[in-house]
């Protein structure tokens, strides 16, 4: 299993529990520096003197972007941008153009080496309304970003309350909170965390643990 989420939800579907055994995925820790000059200028003219709110995603109704256009109105010091493309598109633009925050939401589109754009975001948000393991998150975590996400079960079971922000689902209040308390997360803290518990050093020592343990079972 990837999470104790998942490892609760199989257990109550009738897989044994003993059976289960949870296995965090984990990331190369180290951070590229693959950028293009038309990106890198693109994103500096985007910015301005802007706070950069950012997001890297397949933009799709799952991910709840649309919370965080809600959200802009009231941050005026902030812009924000989606590294990646989607489904949702056509429906996020004009949303924003509903809004009146057209001017201060860009996507770029995907990257392969969307990662190393990281650099210039200064507060990375994930409003996802459901995730898997988000690799995405570990991404930011590792670039030292500031973090803010939605408070589903799978990110409090990754990152602590004292290392990235969490706010309510469909809250936007709660939200916009959760962007303004986000200068008091503890980033060091949560790269000590990535380290011990998700990068892909942690990740095989875990698998080799737990292939000695069943073969000295058999």
């Amino acid at each position: 299993m990837l999470s104790k989420v998942a490892k609760k939800y199989y257990t109550e579907h009738e897989l044994k529990p003993k059976k289960l055994e949870v296995i965090y995925n984990g990331i190369d820790l180290c951070i590229g520096s693959n950028i293009s000059s038309e990106d890198k200028e693109i994103i500096k003219k985007f910015k301005g003197n802007s706070t950069l709110l950012g997001t890297l995603c397949l933009a799709n109704h799952r991910k709840g972007i649309e919370q965080i256009l809600y959200a802009l109105p009231f941050l005026p010091n902030c812009k924000f941008i989606i590294i990646g493309d989607g489904p949702a598109r056509e429906y996020l633009e004009n949303l924003a153009i509903s809004l009146n925050v057209r001017k201060r939401f860009f996507i770029l589109g995907y990257r392969e080496n969307a990662k190393d754009l990281l650099k210039y975001i200064d507060i990375y948000l994930m409003p996802s309304r459901s995730e898997g393991f988000s690799l995405a998150l570990l991404e930011a975590v590792a670039a030292k970003k500031t973090v803010v996400c939605s408070n589903i079960p799978i990110f409090k079971e990754t990152f602590t309350e004292r290392q990235v922000s969490f706010f309510d689902l469909d809250n936007t209040n709660s939200l916009i909170q959760a962007i303004k308390n986000s200068i008091n997360n503890d980033i060091n803290d949560a790269y000590i965390r990535l380290k011990q518990n998700y990068s892909s050093d942690s990740m095989a020592q875990s698998y080799h643990e737990l292939y000695m343990t069943c073969k000295e079972v058999k």
